[in-house]
C-alpha cells in the first residue's frame, strides 16, 4: 500500500513544512479497492508526500481533487 502524508503550514516564509515539529500533519493509508479518503487541514500551504515502502508493487498518481475552501482566519 501506499502512505499519504498532507503536511501544512501556517505561514508560507516559515521553515520547511517536511519537518513534523511544529507544523500540522495528516497521515492516511491507500491500499488496493481504496476509493475515496477524507483529509481535512487547516493551513495556507501544504506539501503531499507519496510513499511505498513495498517492493514490485506498482502505482501511479492519477487525477488527484482537492477542495478549498477560505477560512475565517487572516
Amino acid at each position: 500500500g501506499i502512505t499519504m502524508t498532507v503536511y501544512g503550514k501556517s505561514f508560507p516564509e516559515s521553515s520547511d513544512p517536511t519537518s513534523t515539529t511544529g507544523y500540522d500533519s495528516t497521515s492516511v493509508s491507500i491500499i488496493d479497492g481504496t476509493t475515496y479518503k477524507n483529509v481535512r487541514s487547516r493551513a495556507r500551504e501544504v506539501k503531499f508526500i507519496f510513499n511505498s515502502a513495498s517492493t514490485g508493487y506498482g502505482w501511479k498518481l492519477g487525477v488527484t481533487r482537492v477542495e478549498i475552501r477560505p477560512d475565517g482566519r487572516r
